[in-house]
């Protein structure tokens, strides 16, 4: 008896395909956004009583680190395109003690 290949449906296990190729290709941003949900839901435990759990809380997270994430995101790109300059860090510490002086 001859055995045949039975050929999976174009439609099912669809959403695993895709969250297999979106995982490979994006993996550390997903573990960038599973780290910073879980240490808001640890915040929101933590502090409830103090209201941590309110909106504008959640927008100064990102306004009081608004530098901090311009410097990130632009030294990224430069590691990503190829010019591996890694002086960003050595130019916000000078900025910040002749800020502080």
């Amino acid at each position: 008896m001859k055995k045949t290949k039975v050929k999976p449906l174009p439609g099912k296990n669809i959403f695993k395909r895709i969250m297999t190729k979106l995982l490979a290709r994006n993996f550390l941003l997903f573990i960038t956004i599973v780290l910073f949900v879980g240490m808001y839901i640890v915040g929101l435990v933590i502090f409830k009583e103090k209201n941590f759990g309110n909106t504008q809380v959640f927008f100064n997270l990102f306004i009081s680190n608004a530098g901090l994430i311009i410097t990130t995101v632009g030294m990224t790109m430069v590691l990503i395109i190829g010019g591996i300059d890694i002086s960003v860090g050595s130019v916000v510490a000078v900025t910040c003690m002749m800020l502080a002086a």
